[in-house]
């Protein structure tokens, strides 16, 4: 094909990273999945980094895009704010007992050189763009900072956070409808649509100003002083909306468009117009001074090669998706395993024909294992958990066949319902050493008010499955850090559906009540327990906040679907043993005006060894002051049961070295004294 002088022809994959995916909608860059194209679609990367689809049978419109794109260039790139008039600018409409709800203190996180640097430069930026100000006038509230990390290849770069969950809980919420998935879909249906573009703006909520009467709310306290935001701040709950109401209002009158916030969606059923209307809507991003991101824009492809690949990556639609964390199970490999799994099955055994039949090989097996208990097993609950995960089973060719018959019985005769955003939406979750299980479901109308944690089963209808397994880095967390993973993750993948619901709160539901009672802490940054110094959790807890949940308690005896799914997860979803921790992601990608670091600080270092020796008398009142301090004893008994769970054991911070207990510390262990 003849391509005018400034594209280059470039293969494209979009895969999506459950770990990037982890950052994505605490930010403007964060969304519930991106629409994924593999190298089998023609593709054409434009130099600004939009992705064109290049028409074998029509090189001319292939042309014609690469130069609409070139003759818009100036929308993909950083123009500052949103064009809009002064009052339609995002205000904090505040709850009217909010004064009760600020903070005994104010304090500021502590930050080490490194991260005081990082948070320097990016307050420098943000006040060169217009997008924050030093204060100088008192103000009532005022939110601390900290630093996350990413590296990035050779380099490791550092972004500042703003812990405002304090504000989430002061404003009221935002009544505004969030465009839903069916609502896109169904317009691309209406149209008939042939060819679809997709635009997602960069670092959306930066670009939307906050009204001088409400830019106090959005106050930070950093080592350099006090400063408050002139734009909207990434985790603040009113943001969405806010986002949703602007954007439909410059939409209102485009032809086949439709935004998700900072997605537009363009769908048209022929290439004129579909072309006109592009141009139209790029004319309106470049009026409204709306930034597009070119690397996450995609123009002019058509439905059929796209569509399915697009619902699939936007949100969880086809049926093949939503059943897929079950099919992709394979054989347990423990005893352990083949218990979540045979429990799964029976829970989901509805409509599945001669069910115990099918399963008897499976379970004669389990009855033959358990016979060779030991006979006090039963007695000890952690002692039985050990037992059976550490018995291997390798099956028989019939017992084989049997898993996989039972299986895909399930896949293919177990009913699916559609999302009903009228409907209340509920969610399981549960963390294993494997990996993350979940289930979205919605309730019969005729059991309601019931919870997901006391709702009989054929009242029950799911939605969707879901599974994946863990990195190495999310293996070695500790057992809360896990379980607030696999909340944040079932999140991220169910954002839209949650943020459609017009049925609040969603009701997630948890076997780990540790998660409960960190959610209810009115402000974590000014306790002393020890997850308020656990930044992971400060992040995750932060993320949550944006959403409206409700989540419950369920004993894990009976959470058997979120628990199979993470002791057995699909291989259909598997996450690269060296993907950094979806904890450790939550806000990347996030601040448009992110200081990035170098390892390199230009700093000479030396490493100098000391050894130290205990007397054997200081070493017993360490000792036993373990069990006279309140922390220290409750770790030591909280590591003591950690030993206990066999496979299900997890890295804690902490470890014991004989009687002496040692904290974690990079790849360092410092003696806790």
């Amino acid at each position: 094909m003849s391509l005018s002088s400034n594209a280059q022809i470039a293969p494209v994959s979009h895969d999506i990273d459950d770990a990037a995916c982890m950052a994505a909608h605490l930010s403007p860059d964060i969304q519930a999945g991106r629409p994924t194209f593999d190298t089998s679609v023609n593709s054409v990367t434009h130099p600004s980094g939009v992705t064109v689809y290049d028409d074998p049978a029509h090189p001319q419109r292939t042309k014609q895009l690469l130069d609409l794109i070139s003759e818009y260039a100036d929308v993909f790139t950083d123009t500052g704010f949103v064009n809009q008039p002064q009052d339609e600018w995002a205000r904090v409409a505040l709850k009217p007992d909010w004064q009760t709800m600020i903070p005994r203190h104010s304090r500021v996180y502590p930050l080490n050189p490194k991260n005081a640097a990082v948070v320097e430069s990016t307050m420098d930026k943000l006040v060169q763009s217009g997008k924050a100000t030093k204060t100088s006038k008192p103000t009532p509230l005022a939110f601390p900072v900290f630093v996350v990390w990413r590296t990035v290849g050779d380099k490791t770069k550092g972004r500042m956070v703003v812990d405002i969950r304090d504000l989430n809980k002061m404003t009221l919420p935002d009544s505004y409808p969030m465009t839903s998935q069916d609502e896109i879909m169904a317009m691309i249906a209406k149209r008939r649509a042939k060819y679809i573009s997709i635009f997602d703006a960069i670092s959306f909520y930066y670009q939307w100003r906050v009204h001088p009467g409400s830019r106090w709310a959005f106050t930070v306290n950093t080592p350099r002083g006090q400063f408050s935001f002139n734009c909207l701040v990434m985790g603040y709950k009113g943001s969405n909306a806010h986002v949703q109401r602007q954007m439909d209002t410059f939409l209102q009158t485009q032809e086949g468009a439709k935004g998700y916030c900072d997605d537009v969606v363009q769908a048209d059923p022929d290439f004129h117009t579909h072309y006109k209307e592009t141009r139209q809507l790029l004319s309106i991003f470049r009026h409204r001074n709306v930034s597009i991101g070119p690397a996450k824009s995609f123009v002019g492809f058509p439905t059929m090669e796209v569509l399915g690949r697009y619902v699939d990556g936007f949100t969880m639609t086809t049926t093949k998706e939503k059943i897929a964390a079950i099919k992709g199970m394979t054989f347990p490999t423990t005893l352990k395993e083949l218990e979540s799994f045979i429990g799964l099955v029976t829970w989901l055994r509805s409509n599945v024909p001669a069910f115990a039949i099918r399963m008897m090989p499976l379970q004669d097996r389990k009855t033959e294992l358990l016979k060779t208990a030991p006979t006090d097993g039963h007695k000890d609950k952690q002692q039985r958990q050990r037992w059976t995960a550490s018995i291997k089973i390798t099956p028989t060719p019939e017992q084989q066949r049997a898993f996989d018959d039972v299986r895909d019985a399930i896949v293919a005769n177990r009913p699916l319902h559609h999302y009903d955003e009228t409907r209340k939406l509920f969610a399981e979750v549960d963390v294993s050493k494997n990996g993350i299980g979940a289930h979205a479901y919605h309730i019969h109308p005729d059991h309601l008010p019931l919870t997901g944690a006391t709702c009989p089963l054929y009242a029950i209808q799911s939605v969707t499955f879901l599974s994946r397994t863990l990195s190495t880095a999310e293996a070695n967390y500790w057992p809360t850090e896990m379980e607030m993973l696999g909340l944040v993750w079932i999140l991220k993948k169910l954002r839209m559906w949650i943020e459609s619901n017009r049925v609040p709160p969603v009701v997630i539901v948890t076997d780990h009540s540790a998660i409960i009672g960190l959610l209810k802490q009115p402000n974590i940054s000014n306790t002393t327990a020890a997850s308020a110094q656990n930044l992971r959790l400060v992040k995750a807890m932060e993320f949550v906040s944006g959403f409206e949940l409700d989540v419950v308690h369920k004993p894990g005896k009976t959470h058997y679907i979120p628990d199979a799914l993470s002791r057995v997860p699909s291989t259909n979803n598997l996450t690269p043993a060296d993907a950094e921790g979806g904890l450790d992601a939550i806000f990347w990608a996030a601040h448009w005006a992110a200081a990035q670091q170098a390892d390199d600080t230009g700093v000479d270092t030396a490493f100098v060894t000391s050894a130290t020796f205990l007397s054997p008398t200081f070493r017993q009142r360490i000792i036993q002051g373990y069990d006279e301090d309140p922390f220290f004893s409750k770790t030591k008994a909280m590591l003591t049961a950690n030993d206990n769970m066999g496979i299900n054991a997890a890295t804690l911070p902490f470890r014991m070295v004989g009687q002496l207990m040692y904290k974690n510390v990079g790849s360092d262990a410092r003696l806790c004294t």
